[in-house]
């Protein structure tokens, strides 16, 4: 259920109605859970890549920028192995 956060750039409308009066419950469920697993993934990361992450609003951009802080590292492991 967590999965589409990481994988789904959109998100529900904040509001139901053009007034911004009726907030939208979908919305709400989305954020609170949202917010709990951007969370979980700060947990797990070191201090050097936290500093980074902290920009991200939301766990799919924080999880998009962790893979490609991952990517860059291992991508320049391989090259100084195969110097």
């Amino acid at each position: 259920m967590l999965h589409r956060h990481l994988v789904n750039k959109t998100t529900p409308l904040h509001f139901l109605s053009e007034q911004y009066d009726v907030k939208n419950s979908a919305y709400l469920a989305w954020d609170q859970q949202d917010s709990l697993l951007f969370m979980w993934l700060l947990s797990t990361l070191s201090e050097s890549v936290l500093a980074r992450i902290l920009r991200c609003a939301q766990s799919h951009r924080g999880m998009k920028y962790t893979s490609s802080i991952t990517r860059k590292r291992m991508q320049s492991s391989v090259n100084s192995e195969l110097s």
